[in-house]
């Protein structure tokens, strides 16, 4: 999740949130660890919903 916060520009508490909130889940989540995986595919939907829900 780290990586893809960096990447995307998005603040890895927002990828929490936004998981909470059912904006953008990860492609994958580890069943014991919750490790969240993201792909490349997600930058695209990260940073429009990045752009519309920054103040």
């Amino acid at each position: 999740m780290s990586a893809f916060a960096q990447r995307s520009g998005v603040s890895p508490h927002a990828l929490r949130h936004w998981l909470q909130q059912g904006i953008l889940l990860p492609a994958t989540m580890g069943a014991n660890t919750g490790y969240r995986v993201y792909t490349p595919d997600q930058f695209g939907q990260a940073r429009p919903v990045h752009s519309l829900l920054s103040p």
